[in-house]
């Protein structure tokens, strides 16, 4: 697929073999001069280059040692091993030795020369493997390679050209990825290395061409990986825009890579001049994708008042659902769900098609053929509404998951496995009875064809119980946990049986056969925990440590030790007897030492495990050395990920899971500072005090990041959404520490990011905080004013008055309807009255979370 770009600056630009150049009238060049371009040049100058990179500034080139680098012999001999050996190829590569061996050519000229030769090889190799399959060509390039082994063995007539033949084989045995794309993934190197270096050497012609190049690759990472790299050295030059088109493709690759304000901007930069209902649908992509739920809601009620109510992209829909149903917004969930159902109903649905694949999209001449393209209305699949089905269930919107699955069973084919597929996909095979199933469904199904659709479930039911071999799969489940586990090691295939019992997605169609074994021993591990076989998991876990992942069992790693963990902590809550809860500890130290031993990575899965547990013991001082030294490494680890162009999904250390057990461990350590003589006299209150006075006896370490950083880290580092849940706690957990600060950057982060509005329950609790925080001011100034008075009759005082205040309308008076903007008013109102001074740290915290700097309502 070849696209044409449009350059910004360049009024006549060149003829390239892969890029058309000729514009639609309202996008030509000629209307982007450099007064006219300035605005939207600007916008992404900002967001691209944080050099801000002038034009008249000569071209950055690498440093002397790069330059060495890229043009030393070890380069060219790295090219040399990676040659294809197609006559065309060789050419290529002679021609490329002789100019870098030119000491009269710049040395900026013999880098453009090795980037022009990997971008037509890889343009080459992209074309080979589209016309042979990557079967042919690895066999074309096998013959070749030991062919070329030969002839340069045969022409070798000294020892360094012995040694040199030695190298170059070294290297291809060393090469990582597909060996059919080797001077692919050597352009890609090259690009990651001009874009560290913010060198300005390329041309603009190449850049260009090096993007419409990565559109081809195959693969989802590489290909948004090129893309994004090439984007962003031609952005960064401050000179160019590619049109909306093109620039859809650099979007998808920010958004994969975490870029998500960045798509934003870009986004924004062009609503209103493309005004075209497949931008609007990008951009609500961009929201959600973001996390930005209400930027989202908003975009949604401008695409249906701008360009009707009868559709919107099916992909679209269907992320919405998903994310209003993690939300636990099932009334939205439920709405657009219906929606996504109605298109279906008018437009029919469809088999499911490979959407990444972007070599069938047509060129084309004009900008409104391109609109006309992307416009074109999309049917949904089933596989969409399997993926709807499913998501309901997981969040456990049970009624209308099984409205659904009705619709779905009687608009299914009676001689389609689609309905099988679907009973797979949602492990309903796991049930005893298909009975259990029918009775759930039986309400929703039309009367007239009840009997014809409960038919058509039990006949997909009884298939896919054959097909999926569950039989096989239960008996082995048995022999499993009634027998030793040694057994394993004699039948192999019995992994596999047992593992679709065990695993979520376990038959899942879309899902590669050869699913990773660790993954496998994780569901075992599990299952025998279940049902209380701890030393037969022990005896598993033995095998994986001592294994180096080359025979029958994987590598260990954190998930394997973490279900341990979890199984431990499970048993910690269910005893109070002393010495079981130390044999209990003994246990989880044990699991940690091993994981030292064995030099396993504390990932977020067992490190979360292990803080839930020490703060169930309670052991708040391992928990703070658990939680800063993850939190350090996630800092860091996130600014390598983002300089080696890392996918999004691989470079968040802390998941949301993590993030919910620290944010309780730092609820549990404000609760320890709490002021005991502001709570009515009670035996509970002295039994937690005493349980308070346990726990900081082995209290030595304490929280490295304040709860403002923490709650910056996880939405904006991390791209977390906390689900409202959540917000509660973390509300609660600054209501504790008295950080009313953070509570109102938390407050309007909830609210314009998320969409997340203040449940009553959690009104109420922060209300009665501000009480009593009143209380404590009150208190202090009533113990100031008169030493000798008791501090329990100035408590009493401080109430008295604090209540007499609240009557009055002094204080904790509501000013607004809206629950958020009246809370913030409430604190801003406590904090200017405590600490005038204190309302200076907000600005500062609202602009790091990308907040309105407007003046908090009073």
């Amino acid at each position: 697929m070849l696209r044409r770009m449009l350059l910004a600056s360049r009024a006549n630009a060149p003829q390239f073999r892969q890029i058309r150049t000729r514009y639609p009238s309202m996008l030509h060049p000629d209307h982007f001069s450099p007064d006219k371009a300035s605005s939207v040049i600007g916008n992404i100058k900002n967001i691209t280059d944080p050099e801000h990179f002038e034009e008249h500034e000569k071209p950055q080139l690498p440093s002397a040692a790069e330059q060495t680098d890229l043009i030393s012999g070890n380069m060219l001999d790295v090219l040399t091993a990676h040659n294809p050996g197609f006559k065309r190829s060789q050419a290529n590569l002679r021609r490329l030795k002789t100019q870098v061996s030119d000491h009269a050519l710049p040395t900026e000229h013999k880098i453009r020369a090795i980037f022009r030769y990997l971008l037509q090889e890889s343009q080459d190799e992209l074309s080979r493997l589209r016309e042979l399959g990557p079967e042919k060509v690895n066999t074309v390039l096998q013959a070749h390679r030991e062919n070329a082994y030969l002839r340069r063995k045969q022409q070798a007539k000294t020892a360094e050209d012995l040694a040199g033949l030695m190298a170059q084989e070294l290297l291809i045995k060393d090469a990582k990825g597909d060996s059919y794309l080797q001077n692919t993934e050597h352009l890609l190197l090259l690009l990651l290395h001009m874009l560290r270096s913010k060198s300005q050497v390329l041309e603009i012609e190449q850049i260009v061409e090096a993007l419409e190049t990565c559109k081809l690759i195959p693969g989802t990472q590489n290909r948004l990986r090129g893309i994004f790299l090439s984007g962003r050295l031609l952005y960064s030059l401050g000179k160019v825009r590619m049109d909306p088109f093109n620039e859809s493709f650099y979007i998808d690759a920010l958004l994969y890579h975490g870029c998500y304000k960045d798509a934003w901007q870009l986004f924004e930069s062009y609503k209103d001049r493309v005004n075209q209902r497949w931008w609007y649908e990008l951009g609500m992509i961009v929201a959600l994708r973001s996390n930005q739920v209400r930027k989202y809601d908003l975009l949604f009620k401008q695409t249906i008042d701008k360009f009707g109510e009868s559709y919107i992209q099916p992909k679209v829909l269907k992320t919405a659902i998903k994310k209003k149903l993690y939300m636990g917004d099932f009334k939205s969930a439920n709405r657009l769900t219906n929606f996504f159902m109605q298109i279906g109903g008018d437009l029919g649905f469809k088999k499911a098609t490979n959407d990444g694949d972007t070599s069938n999209i047509p060129e084309f001449e004009t900008e409104e053929q391109a609109n006309q393209f992307l416009n074109a209305l999309e049917n949904p699949t089933y596989s969409d509404v399997m993926d709807i089905i499913q998501a309901h269930l997981f969040r456990r919107n049970h009624a209308y998951a099984f409205k659904l699955f009705a619709q779905f069973l009687e608009q299914a084919d009676s001689h389609s496995t689609d309905v099988a597929q679907l009973l797979v996909r949602l492990q309903m095979l796991m049930i005893n009875d298909i009975q259990t199933l029918k009775k759930a469904i039986q309400p929703f199904l039309k009367p007239n064809t009840e009997q014809e659709a409960l038919s058509k479930l039990e006949e997909s039911f009884n298939f896919s119980i054959e097909k999926t071999g569950l039989s096989d799969a239960r008996r082995a489940l048995d022999f499993l946990l009634f027998r030793n586990m040694e057994a394993l090691t004699s039948q192999p295939t019995m992994t596999g049986v047992v593992y679709k019992y065990i695993v979520q997605n376990w038959a899942d169609s879309k899902n590669d056969n050869s699913i990773d074994p660790s993954k496998k021993f994780q569901g075992i591990i599990k299952i025998l925990l279940i049902n209380n076989k701890e030393d037969a998991a022990l005896q598993v876990l033995s095998k994986l440590e001592q294994s180096d992942g080359s025979g029958f069992y994987p590598r260990v790693n954190g998930h394997h030790y973490s279900l341990l963990a979890d199984y431990y902590l499970k048993a910690l809550k269910s005893t109070k007897s002393v010495l079981k809860r130390e044999r209990l500890v003994d246990k989880v130290r044990t699991i940690m030492n091993r994981m030292e031993k064995f030099s396993i990575p504390f990932n977020a899965t067992i490190t979360a495990s292990l803080i839930a547990f020490y703060r169930e013991v309670p052991d708040i001082d391992e928990c703070f050395k658990l939680i800063n030294s993850i939190l350090v490494e996630n800092s860091r680890s996130s600014e390598v990920a983002m300089n080696n162009v890392t996918p999004f999904f691989e470079m968040r250390l802390v998941t949301s899971k993590l993030y919910q057990e620290i944010w309780k461990t730092y609820r549990l350590y404000h609760s320890f500072s709490a002021d005991w003589s502001l709570l009515e006299p009670s035996a509970y209150r002295m039994g937690w005090k005493s349980y308070v006075l346990g726990a900081k006896r082995t209290l030595n370490s304490e929280p490295t990041l304040s709860m403002s950083e923490l709650f910056r880290q996880m939405v904006e580092l991390n791209n977390i959404m906390p689900t409202p849940k959540f917000y509660s706690n973390i509300l609660i957990t600054l209501a504790k520490g008295r950080d009313f600060v953070t509570m109102i950057a938390v407050l309007q982060y909830m609210k314009t990011k998320h969409a997340v509005v203040l449940e009553d329950a959690l009104r109420k609790y922060l209300y009665v905080s501000l009480e009593r925080a009143y209380v404590e001011l009150e208190r202090k100034g009533i113990s100031s004013g008169n030493s000798v008075l008791a501090f329990q009759s100035a408590t009493a005082l401080a109430k008295e008055k604090v209540k007499s205040m609240i009557q009055e309308g002094q204080v904790l008076k509501k000013v607004h309807e809206d629950p958020i903007d009246d809370m913030v008013s409430q604190i801003s109102s406590y904090i200017q009255r405590a600490d005038p001074t204190g309302m200076e740290l907000l600005p500062p915290l609202l602009r790091s979370l990308g907040l309105d700097m407007t003046p908090v309502k009073q």
